[in-house]
């Protein structure tokens, strides 16, 4: 926790040492955002949550259309936004994350390294939005978006267990809902 603190410091007198608006000062509010989300995680340090929300929205809106760090801010919204539905924000704050999410995934290549995971971030919401909401679509988005990222992990990739997991959960819900031994049978 120390080092992320002195980490944190550093990158703030990065920023301090930039010009507001650069494309290095945008850069650097998103790794700013990073360290205090993951300041937030063991805490529940609300005031990071919300700075890091700042960041990675004032990232996010600077930066010109086709810069790679794009994605990595709406990432970071999507991070932000759903921790903050988790803590009791409102439901705005889920279909937000949703919409962060999507937008990193529609940022981000095909073939980039970190596609799979944003796919995996915004298929998790989509499921997280379905319990809310009993939206069917977004079940179904999710269910095909955690095929995906299923399909894309190497059989020995650590990441694999995981989205095995999502993807079963996913399954499940439709599952319990329609009673379809098919389903049950790909879970």
């Amino acid at each position: 926790m120390e080092t992320l603190t002195e980490a944190t410091g550093f990158i703030r007198a990065a920023i301090d040492a930039l010009p507001d608006g650069s494309l290095s000062n945008l850069t650097f509010l998103i790794n700013l955002g990073n360290c205090l989300h993951a300041l937030y995680q063991p805490t529940g340090d609300q005031a990071a949550l919300i700075e890091a929300h700042v960041l990675f929205r004032r990232a996010a809106d600077g930066l010109p259309a086709g810069h790679p760090s794009r994605a990595s801010a709406q990432n970071g919204v999507g991070y932000v936004m759903l921790a903050r539905y988790q803590r009791g924000a409102g439901r705005d704050y889920l279909t937000g994350a949703v919409k962060a999410f999507r937008s990193a995934v529609e940022l981000t290549p095909r073939g980039h390294p970190w596609r799979d995971e944003r796919m995996s971030n915004l298929a998790a919401t989509l499921h997280e939005l379905y319990q809310e909401t009993g939206d069917e679509q977004a079940l179904r988005e999710a269910i095909d978006l955690h095929r995906t990222t299923l399909a894309n992990a190497d059989a020995d990739h650590p990441v694999r267990a995981l989205r095995a997991i999502n993807f079963s959960i996913a399954l499940r819900t439709v599952y319990q809902k329609t009673q379809d031994r098919a389903v049950l049978a790909e879970s």
